[in-house]
């Protein structure tokens, strides 16, 4: 019996089903893997903002769009929830296994508490494992457990206690309530009717025929009516206006209704517990439905209907979203192939899939098949006085009439496929064949043919036809001065009236169709985008990225926005933005024929794709998107909220995150832009990105927009807006950065007149230090001359003696003169100068006089201890030696000498650095090293002084003049006695080429080793290298 009620049923629903137009919807899907906390849905509600909230086993959470965000929970209270109400008095409610919970905003999170708690009640009912919740009309909150039901006011809270035999322990459903005429009826699960009295808090049983069978879901409809769920089906109650039953009637349905949720106009959605949802509508009192296929086995708790018009389902395998498309795919069941061609006629829509044509009635929805055949592909066809006119792919046109060829045309010898074809407005037919010259051809009612050559440039192709409404033929081809060409009768000629291109991305420019808008233009679509086309003017319509993409077909509909095809889908342009239709939206395929889209008197849009034809229906209106919620901000490490005005410090980054309320949330766009700011234009945010982050905002005060916009046929929401401050640290203020310049300013001033000072004293200094070296230089050439005879004069009786005598004599002229000369300098400056000198002045003389002293009695030592080292008696007092302090005060003994020549010395020396030495006998190396390098410095020249770590056991101090360099041939003399390789400084002085010899003896009894580089006229680098500690 059962199986007859259901084959019933599907009869009926197949004979009364055409209420309802074909589904075409589009599902998503949510699980845990999308962050729910279990997939056991129990049920939904929308808040007034728009979001979705979702009571499941394993808590609240609430869809901030692209993300479920959990609701606080009680410590240690059950997870298990079972329904959700927002109430105009008591806030925001859920039902759970612990009883009645209210859940608040608190510190920008929402958290879950028990009611009873906040109401501070004397006494408080036990409503554990309360499942449903219902509003009066009075605002009374109504609650159902498995033993009792109770009302809950502003006051107090009465209970209804139910019989014995009507509690019930099933863990999705238990009592349900309606109300009529201000009174709450209430059903219990096992099918119980009863009425409730306020006043003597009892509960009147109700007889009625369903009574004893289990309920799931009740719905209040019009007229009194209520819609009762059951075990085995749907049952409608009627009352009359005091609350009497008057109509107890099943209504044939043959499943167990779970949930039942009213929509616009009279369509009801029925969930089930195994079969999926259903879609349903009352005809003449006969219940009729439809199932929803892509709901199929699924088990439904609840059904909601949100504020865009959409639904979701409650399963115990996730939440379900089933969403309106714009578009649908149209004929599955007679065509799925590429649509080759399609044509208007007489509220007949025609197309081909290249085997068949079909014809379509726009008035009353019927569909006939024109022709149909296997043998060619059909590429273009026309209706003329009620016959088919079709072209092949190998160059016929065949008349057809009543689905029988009448006449064949054979143009296979002059081309191949005849790829366009229209019919004329005086009659004429007008195709376009591939042939070796481009040609179009027309064919007179008395089969005349007349072809047309058209002169297009060496490549360039033809690529379509249309007539204007006033009968202007019109063809496309490509080049970009040969893509539009306009037919004149008159002159029996195809005129070129393409205007000339500035701009294009692209090598090929074609036309690939053409639509006539209202305002006496053209509208071109191209291989590179859309065009406006008049006489004198041709301009690109501002498509942005979509620029460069190439448009198969255009379409003006009633409001003269503009459609048209491209590699991205449908494409809906109205001079301010362009919207997107493509498989999100219903349509099979993004691949749209040439030519192929048609606009019909009753607003519906037709296109044909490679997955055959699709149909939409345009809406005039857009809607408007929820406006977007910032939920939070993010600035170095701390977390801040939009409902006060923030400052930030300059120079750190801002992200700022928020949600929106449209669903699907991954196809909503959203953009933004900075009020008071340098760019104040609209800024695309990253697809299915949820933030933005700012950085590089200048010092001052901000106001973020941010908007969304939904897929399809919506506008641009009103914008959030979010003020906020960029701030300076007080030292980056203008202010304190001024002072900090002033100040700089003025110790600048300050430290250049100490300088220009201490100018004119070291003048003063060096014009005496420059007149003693003169008288030294004197001395020292007439001792040398004396010296030389003498040398020469002892020659034969014992050279050795000789040479050691040549040396130590050098030394004395090199080293041991100078800094007495010094003395004598200062001495006669204070002599001759005594009255014009200050105490200071002669304070730093007497110290300067007293330091040369001290470093002539160290070079008389060094001498002695070269006098030993020629006797084999030299002793060696070596120790760690730190470089930089060592460097400087020997080089304090020849700045002297130096600022004679007005030549720098440049240190350049770690702090830390050490050698391994005797102090006395390096002294004396480094001095002869760097006053060799200044007498062969010219004037004004640096010689630099480095040392360098060489690794752990050797360092090297390094000598670097760009003096007059050293001949190749006498480097290798430069040491040695063999030769004399003494030569004139650039100020002429002389020299004894002995204290190079000198340097290369001391440092190799130091364990060392001396090298040089040099080349002439550029200049010389001696190398010491020495060991950094005790080898031994």
């Amino acid at each position: 019996m059962e199986n007859i009620r259901h084959l019933f049923a599907i009869v009926l629903l197949l004979v009364n089903a055409s209420f309802i137009a074909a589904q075409n919807v589009g599902v998503e899907e949510y699980h845990q893997e999308n962050g729910l906390p279990t997939d056991l849905i129990k049920a939904f509600e929308i808040d007034s903002a728009g979001y979705l909230w979702v009571a499941t086993d394993g808590g609240i959470v609430h869809f901030e769009g692209n993300e479920f965000v959990a609701v606080g929970n009680i410590e240690r209270a059950s997870n298990y929830y079972k329904n959700l109400l927002f109430t105009k008095k008591f806030g925001f409610l859920a039902a759970s296994d612990d009883g009645l919970i209210s859940i608040s905003l608190k510190d920008h999170s929402y958290t879950a508490s028990y009611t009873r708690k906040l109401l501070g009640f004397s006494s408080w009912p036990d409503l554990r494992y309360a499942k449903t919740l219902y509003e009066a009309s009075d605002s009374s909150i109504w609650i159902a457990t498995n033993l009792r039901v109770a009302q809950l006011t502003m006051d107090t809270i009465l209970t209804y206690e139910l019989p014995a035999n009507c509690h019930t322990n099933n863990y999705v459903r238990n009592h349900m309530f309606f109300e009529l005429a201000s009174v709450v009826y209430v059903m219990s699960q096992n099918g119980s009717l009863f009425k409730t009295n306020s006043l003597s808090g009892e509960l009147e049983l109700l007889d009625w025929k369903f009574a004893g069978i289990e309920v799931f879901a009740l719905q209040l409809i019009e007229n009194n009516q209520v819609l009762v769920g059951v075990q085995n089906g749907l049952v409608l109650l009627e009352f009359d206006s005091s609350g009497t039953i008057i109509l107890t009637k099943d209504l044939g349905f043959p499943y167990s209704v779970s949930a039942i949720e009213p929509a616009s106009d009279g369509v009801l959605y029925l969930g089930t517990w195994s079969h999926g949802l259903f879609k349903a509508k009352f005809l003449q009192n006969q219940l009729n439905y439809e199932h929803i296929a892509l709901s199929e086995q699924k088990t439904i708790n609840d059904i909601l209907i949100d504020k865009q018009n959409q639904l979701w389902l409650a399963t115990n395998f996730g939440v379900t979203l089933l969403r309106n498309l714009d578009f649908k795919p149209a004929f599955t069941d007679y065509t799925k192939f590429y649509i080759q061609d399609m044509e208007a006629v007489d509220g007949k829509l025609y197309f081909t899939d290249g085997w068949r044509v079909a014809g379509f009635n726009t008035q009353n929805k019927t569909l006939h098949t024109v022709f149909s055949q296997w043998k060619y592909l059909i590429h273009q066809f026309i209706i003329k006085n009620n016959d088919l006119w079709v072209a092949t792919d190998d160059g016929r046109i065949i008349v057809i009439n009543k689905g029988v060829p009448l006449l064949e045309h054979d143009f296979s010898a002059k081309g191949g496929a005849i790829t366009e074809l229209i019919l004329g407005k005086d009659g004429l037919v007008w195709f376009i064949q591939n042939r070796k010259k481009p040609t179009v051809v027309s064919f007179s009612s008395f089969f005349e043919e007349t072809e047309y050559v058209i002169p297009l440039p060496d490549g360039e192709r033809l690529r379509m036809l249309k007539i204007a409404d006033d009968g202007t033929l019109y063809l496309g081809a490509s080049g970009i001065q040969s893509y539009l060409w306009r037919f004149n009768p008159i002159a029996n000629i195809f005129e070129n009236v393409s205007e000339p291109i500035k701009e294009i991305k692209n090598a090929v420019f074609e036309v690939n169709d053409i639509e006539f808008h209202r305002s006496n233009y053209l509208v071109l679509g191209t291989s590179e985008g859309i065009w406006k086309y008049s006489p004198l003017e041709i301009k690109q319509f501002n498509l942005g990225e979509m620029n460069q993409e190439q448009v198969t077909s255009v379409a003006i509909d009633s409001q003269d926005r503009i459609w048209f095809g491209n590699s991205n889908g449908l494409i809906l342009w109205d001079s301010t933005f362009t919207i997107t239709f493509n498989n999100y939206d219903g349509i099979p395929s993004k691949t749209n024929s040439f030519r192929n889209l048609h606009i019909d008197e009753f607003g519906q849009i037709w296109m044909g794709t490679n997955l055959g034809m699709v149909e939409g229906t345009i809406k005039e209106t857009y809607k408007c998107t929820p406006k977007p919620k910032i939920r939070h901000i993010e600035n170095e490490y701390r977390i801040l909220y939009p409902d006060e005005h923030n400052s930030f410090l300059i120079n750190t980054p801002i992200q700022i995150s928020f949600s929106n309320s449209h669903y699907p949330a991954k196809y909503v766009s959203f953009e933004y832009r900075l009020v008071n700011s340098d760019n104040e234009h609209w800024v695309a945010v990253q697809r299915n990105s949820r933030s933005i982050v700012l950085t590089n905002l200048p010092e001052g005060s901000y106001m973020l927009q941010l908007r969304a916009k939904g897929k399809g046929f919506y506008n641009w929401s009103e914008p959030e807006i979010y003020e906020f401050t960029i701030y300076k640290k007080w030292y980056q203020k203008v202010w304190v950065l001024t002072l900090i310049y002033i100040g700089v300013v003025v110790a600048l001033i300050i430290y250049l007149r100490f300088i220009r000072k201490k100018s004119e004293w070291e003048r003063k200094k060096l014009e005496a230090i420059i007149s003693q070296r003169t008288q030294d230089l004197k001395e020292q050439n007439e001792e040398l001359t004396q010296l030389n005879s003498n040398l020469k004069s002892a020659k034969d009786e014992a050279e050795a003696a000789i040479k050691s005598k040549d040396r130590f004599f050098s030394i004395l002229a090199h080293d041991l003169k100078s800094p007495f000369n010094t003395l004598i300098g200062f001495s006669q400056l204070l002599v001759n100068n005594r009255n014009d000198i200050s105490e200071a002045e002669m304070q730093q003389f007497l110290e300067e006089m007293l330091q040369t002293s001290e470093n002539t009695y160290k070079l008389l030592q060094n001498l002695l201890d070269w006098a030993r080292s020629q006797t084999g008696v030299l002793q060696m007092d070596r120790k760690q030696i730190v470089l930089k302090p060592f460097i400087n005060e020997v080089l304090a003994t020849i700045t002297a000498t130096a600022n004679q020549k007005d030549i720098g010395l440049l240190v350049e020396v770690p702090d830390t650095l050490e050698i391994y030495a005797d102090k006395s006998i390096m002294a004396t190396v480094f001095r002869n090293l760097v006053l060799n390098a200044i007498k062969f410095s010219y004037p004004h020249n640096v010689v630099k002084v480095k040392a360098e770590l060489v690794d752990e056991l050797w360092a090297e101090i390094i000598v670097i003049d760009n003096g007059v360099g050293i001949e190749k041939d006498i480097l290798p003399y430069l040491f040695s006695l063999d030769k004399n390789v003494s030569s004139l400084g650039t100020a002429q002085e002389k020299g004894t080429g002995l204290g190079l010899i000198l340097c290369k003896e001391f440092v190799e009894k130091s364990g060392g080793s001396i090298k040089v580089e040099s080349k002439p006229g550029i200049g010389s680098t001696f190398v010491i290298r020495l060991p950094r500690r005790n080898f031994d």
